[in-house]
Order: C-alpha cells, then sequence, then structure tokens
C-alpha cells in the first residue's frame, strides 16, 4: 500500500530538485522507480528540516552547513542514478 504523505514528499522532492537542476528537469520529470524515489522524498525531507532550522532564531550555524551538504549529497546521488539511466539507455 503506498503512503499518501511519501508521495506527496517524493513529487515535492522531485519538483525542488528539478528547479535546482534545471538542466535535468526533463530527466527529472520522467524518473520512476523506487531509488529515484528515495532520493526524491530524502532531498524533500532534507530541504524541510533545514528550512526549520533558519526559521529559529539561534539555530547553530554547523546545523545549516550539515544540510548544505546533505543536499549536495542527494543531488550528486541524483545526478549518478540519471547518469546511470542514460547508460542503460544506450545499451
Amino acid at each position: 500500500m503506498v503512503n499518501r504523505d511519501e508521495e506527496i514528499e517524493k513529487e515535492l522532492g522531485r519538483k525542488k530538485l528539478m528547479m535546482r537542476l534545471p538542466a535535468l528537469r526533463d530527466q527529472l520529470r520522467n524518473a520512476s522507480g523506487e531509488q529515484i524515489g528515495a532520493l526524491f522524498m530524502a532531498y524533500e525531507r532534507a530541504v524541510a528540516h533545514q528550512d526549520r532550522i533558519r526559521s529559529q532564531k539561534h539555530a547553530p550555524a554547523q546545523w545549516t552547513a550539515y544540510y548544505e551538504e546533505v543536499l549536495r549529497e542527494i543531488e550528486d546521488g541524483v545526478v549518478s542514478y540519471l547518469a546511470g539511466q542514460n547508460r542503460q539507455d544506450f545499451s
């Protein structure tokens, strides 16, 4: 059974990545599967946590930096995943 909240998180993550990685927008729009869905959801959750931290008046700077690094790592994972999909398409 598919959790509706998770599906919403995946789509929000997909859209945020489409804005963050405009050169990959079409690939992101068409990407499907469990692995990429997990990356979309992880991205949405990390962005949400970062937003909460940034909204706090006395949030430690290292937490903001931590989530920036997490987001970069997820973005790198998405780029690698899509590159792998492209190699499979040409096989």
